[in-house]
């Protein structure tokens, strides 16, 4: 086919039918290629520019997405699947504000769009507007009230803002149409003051690998998060400024996340591994490039597995999320190097124990540490209050915390 020869009516309708099929079975190079020859020849043809906008997203190619999407929408401006596709190409965009404007557009169309109301709810949520996000959840479940998400996210919502009377009750919801909801579960047991020895590992992993990509935005931007950087201060304080790299020969970062905690140590530690349970926060980390070699799974199940003893170990930010202490501390004693060192960070909890707090994170006692550390072959070398991170606009009291190996353990 050329320019200056059109082709006939019937190969253009071949084309796009291939065109079609191509996408449905996948083979999106194929498809592209067709629908951007059948633009040279019909370039006002909205549904032309929407299938190439599919077959850019599908890609992941979602720049390109946004403008096929947006020419489409200008050439056909009420068209729903349009709208939703390019607000949904804005989004992944990280232009969050602009998709919130376009599923308003949308929504002038089609006012009972659940799909669109919970997107544009999503939008609110992710720009910090929990107001206008609780109220578009609310209208989501006038419309289809066994929505599980919508339920979901308007009772993290009120969870955040500290309204805890709607959203235990939005958790039970959730519960009622799914008694299997992990973090539902956790929840309900945080804000009725259930005794919880700790989270299903199952938990923890869907929360950090649904975070993954906002997490560090998250923790240090919103919440003044500053843990590694005073674990690593604390440490110098307590044992010296150690100007030698590589100082120590083995290192394990539990929890190591996306590796804000390694990276304050890094140059430390000649040989440095992380765990974690989440895939998502691992690949994150693996980027990095800190770490030797990064294991998927818990402390337990690692701990466990491996045949490596270590001379540093830290845990930055990781026990909020386990409440008993004693079966990991025990685990790492037995993988400690007789001059191993321990470092890691709690959140405060009055009394001789620990507990799960409303917000869904543990706290520990002093005591509770110390005791522990006793009967597990640790002594503590040094430990200090510290303010660890904001919730509500107010600093959360934590502690730091130095262990060395008891020698006659």
């Amino acid at each position: 086919m050329s320019l200056s020869s059109p082709p006939h009516h019937e190969e253009l309708d071949r084309l796009f039918t291939q065109a079609c099929e191509d996408y449905r079975n996948g083979l999106l190079e194929s498809a592209g290629e067709a629908y951007r020859k059948l633009l040279e020849y019909c370039p006002d043809v909205p549904i032309l520019h929407y299938n190439l906008g599919l077959v850019h997203y599908q890609q992941g190619e979602f720049e390109k997405a946004c403008e096929s999407f947006a020419r489409a929408a200008e050439l056909a401006p009420h068209d729903v699947d349009i709208l939703f596709n390019l607000a949904l190409s804005q989004k992944k965009c990280g232009n969050s504000v602009t998709a919130t404007v376009t599923y308003l557009e949308l929504l002038q169309s089609d006012p009972h769009n659940v799909d669109a109301l919970y997107n544009l709810a999503g939008c609110y949520k992710d720009e910090h507007l929990h107001r206008e996000a609780k109220e578009i959840y609310r209208e989501v479940l006038r419309l289809a009230p066994d929505h599980p998400s919508a339920n979901n996210n308007l009772a993290y919502l009120h969870h955040l803002d500290g309204e805890f009377e709607p959203a235990l009750a939005c958790y039970r919801k959730v519960l009622a149409q799914n008694p299997q909801h992990l973090a539902a579960a956790h929840m309900v047991a945080a804000l009725t003051g259930a005794e919880v020895a700790g989270p299903p590992d199952a938990y923890v992993r869907e929360v950090f690998d649904q975070y993954s990509e906002r997490f560090e935005e998250s923790l240090i931007t919103g919440l003044k998060y500053r843990v590694p950087d005073l674990l690593r201060d604390f440490h110098d304080r307590t044992l010296g400024k150690i100007g030698e790299v590589g100082h120590y020969a083995h290192g394990l970062d539990l929890g190591c996340g996306t590796g804000l905690g390694g990276a304050a140590f890094t140059e430390l530690v000649a040989v440095f591994d992380g765990l974690d349970l989440s895939a998502k926060m691992l690949a994150v980390a693996e980027s990095k490039n800190i770490y030797r070699h990064l294991y998927h799974g818990s402390i337990a199940e690692i701990l466990t597995a491996v045949d490596s003893t270590f001379d540093f170990i830290l845990a930055s930010d990781v026990f909020i999320y386990a409440g008993e202490l004693e079966t990991t501390f025990r685990l790492l004693r037995e993988r400690a190097s007789a001059d191993a060192v321990f470092c890691f960070s709690t959140e405060f909890a009055a009394g001789e124990g620990f507990q799960l707090q409303q917000n869904g994170r543990f706290a520990h006692s002093p005591e509770y540490i110390r005791q522990t550390a006793q009967a597990t072959g640790w002594q503590v070398e040094a430990a200090e209050t510290a303010q660890i991170r904001k919730e509500q606009g107010e600093w959360v009291e934590g502690a730091l915390w130095i262990f060395r190996p008891v020698e006659s353990f």
